[in-house]
């Protein structure tokens, strides 16, 4: 049986959080004291913050792509229907979600 687009998502997710367990953890914690209601701001945006708070990088860099779906999913993070193109180099330019924390 073929798998769908959304259950190969999750299963990757579940494969970076099961190998990246203690950085997720710690950065979850980090969230509600580096952003605040109302704010918008990118993925981007979240890593550089974390980084400058000392967060350590994490084992595979699809980690920080699997903390913003936990803080969508567990509604931390609403999608402003807005996007913007990246400026760190690593991210090729690439057009990114504009999220506004609730």
């Amino acid at each position: 049986m073929d798998r769908t687009g959304e259950q190969l998502r999750d299963a990757g997710i579940a494969l970076v959080d099961s190998n990246n367990y203690d950085w997720k953890e710690a950065a979850r914690k980090l969230l509600p004291i580096l952003l605040w209601r109302g704010q918008l701001v990118t993925g981007e945006d979240i890593k550089l913050r974390l980084r400058a708070a000392g967060m350590p990088e994490p084992k595979s860099p699809s980690a920080w792509s699997s903390l913003i779906a936990y803080a969508v999913n567990h509604n931390y993070l609403v999608d402003s229907g807005k996007s913007k193109r990246c400026s760190l180099p690593s991210a090729h330019s690439r057009r990114t979600a504009i999220w506004r924390v609730s």
